[in-house]
């Protein structure tokens, strides 16, 4: 081969290297301008996805202030709750130390009472003890009362005159008994000629069982204090009732 040949193949393994090693560099550039658009469309999902979960998370935040903010006004309300209920609690409390000192108010009245009531029983026996001959001379029965049920006849000396209902002609009868407080309400008042301060008898099967003070009156209904020292037994509803 000749000097020329040699030149010629020279030129054309130049070129042959120098063509594949721009087809090697153009595959190359190509490898990495797919591997940088892959690597783009990646960190673009990432993107996507952090800023799907930046959104969750600020929804969850935003959950979770409301939540706090529910909770909070919640606790308010309790709290409120509770101090209204203190105040409620305290506010019985005084009201039932109130009703405690009236209760013990009324029950030394009522004790005071009982002492001007002793004294006042012994001038009605003095009164009734001066009366009983002209009631002894009235011992005629009472008229019939109620269903054709007389009056029962007592002796008027000791046990006096029964008190009658005005509008029924029936007997006035005790109607409550409250043994805590020692009364008795009776079902006659007012217009049965019943007044306060009354001495009264409790009277059933013709006996005396007791004596009592009257303390209130109303039209129909009237209210008296019993007389411990002259309880002769339990006083019932339905017991008689007679005054001097």
């Amino acid at each position: 081969m000749g000097r020329r040949g040699w030149i010629a193949f020279l030129a054309t393994a130049v070129t042959a290297i120098f063509g594949a090693s721009l087809f090697l560099m153009h595959n190359s550039k190509e490898s990495e301008r797919k591997l940088r658009v892959q690597k783009e469309l990646e960190l673009s999902n990432r993107m996507v996805e952090l800023t799907e979960k930046q959104t969750a998370i600020s929804d969850l935040t935003k959950q979770k202030a409301d939540l706090e903010d529910k909770l909070n006004a919640r606790i308010a309300k309790l709290e409120e709750t509770l101090r209204q209920s203190g105040d409620e609690l305290k506010t019985h409390a005084d009201r039932i130390d109130e009703l405690s000192a009236e209760n013990d108010s009324l029950k030394k009245d009522i004790q005071s009472k009982e002492k001007s009531i002793a004294s006042l029983r012994l001038q009605k026996a003095k009164e009734a003890q001066a009366a009983a001959p002209a009631e002894a001379a009235d011992s005629s029965p009472e008229p019939a009362y109620g269903e054709g049920k007389a009056i029962p006849e007592i002796d008027p000396v000791k046990l006096g005159k029964i008190i009658v209902q005005h509008t029924s002609g029936r007997a006035a009868e005790i109607q409550h008994v409250d043994k805590v407080y020692g009364f008795v309400v009776i079902n006659a008042g007012w217009h049965d000629g019943v007044r306060e301060k009354t001495v009264l008898n409790i009277i059933r099967n013709k006996k005396l069982v007791g004596k009592a003070v009257v303390q209130k009156v109303r039209d129909r209904l009237s209210a008296a204090i019993v007389l411990p020292e002259w309880s002769k037994g339990d006083i019932e509803p339905g017991d008689i009732v007679s005054k001097y």
